[in-house]
């Protein structure tokens, strides 16, 4: 009973204090507060590769006793930074992680310290994402699973203030062969700018490979209008797209 006690009782930051030196080095935050099973991390920091960042500024885990008791961390999340958020489960082992029914929603503004590319577009809009089931191992991209990101009213100041280009929608999954399969739609027909195709990521020799169709709407202003000429020859209103990129 003394020891069941202890472990019940055994301090969050124990617990942050391990990840990070034995899992997540570039794991930083403010203060953690809790036990193992109602953890709360406030201004977390993940350190990413080439100097990124991401930043969740309030962190909840409902962790399971009968998970940890074999081994596992298995923990409801609750994640919030500014005006995004994300829900789901997830399970920490000794030979990797999952993570399952994940649904959010991130404002793109905040995902500048992640995606430098996004600030210099000056993009715009929210992010909905739906993940059933994402699994990996550490250290690594997701080698399993699906993953659906939609992305309502998107802007590119850069291009023109305050104009929507349209609603887009991108569903992820991944191959036996641990390669990355991707599908992007236009969801609304009176998008300014719409575009469609498939993807294809290649972990080995880390290249983006997109074959698909944009086109734009009459009413689409010039600034918009003008996209089309950068992504291929124009026939027929339309532009063949046929993109290869190392990564």
């Amino acid at each position: 009973m003394f020891i069941a006690t202890l472990v019940i009782r055994f301090p969050a930051v124990k617990v942050a204090e391990l990840i990070q030196e034995n899992v997540l080095s570039g794991m930083h935050w403010q203060s953690v507060s809790g036990t193992v099973f109602d953890a709360y991390i406030e201004g977390l920091v993940l350190s990413l590769q080439n100097n990124r960042e991401l930043y969740i500024e309030d962190l909840e885990l409902d962790t399971s006793l009968p998970a940890v008791l074999t081994g596992q961390i298995s923990s409801v999340l609750n994640a919030s930074s500014q005006d995004s958020f994300i829900n789901g489960k997830i399970k920490l082992g000794l030979n990797g992680w999952s993570l399952s029914d994940l649904s959010g929603e991130i404002k793109l503004a905040n995902l500048y310290t992640v995606i430098p590319e996004l600030e210099l577009l000056e993009a715009r809009g929210d992010l909905n994402i739906s993940a059933p089931s994402l699994s990996g191992d550490y250290h690594a991209l997701p080698n399993s699973g699906f993953v659906t990101i939609t992305i309502n009213g998107l802007q590119l100041g850069v291009i023109i203030d305050r104009q929507h280009f349209g609603t887009y929608t991108l569903s992820v999954s991944t191959n036996e062969y641990a390669a990355y399969i991707a599908e992007l739609d236009t969801l609304y027909n009176e998008s300014l700018f719409i575009i469609e195709g498939d993807g294809l990521y290649n972990p080995t020799d880390k290249t983006i490979n997109f074959k698909g169709q944009a086109w734009v709407s009459e009413n689409t202003p010039d600034e918009i209008k003008g996209l089309l000429s950068l992504l291929g020859e124009i026939r027929d209103g339309r532009v063949l797209i046929d993109w290869q990129q190392a990564m």
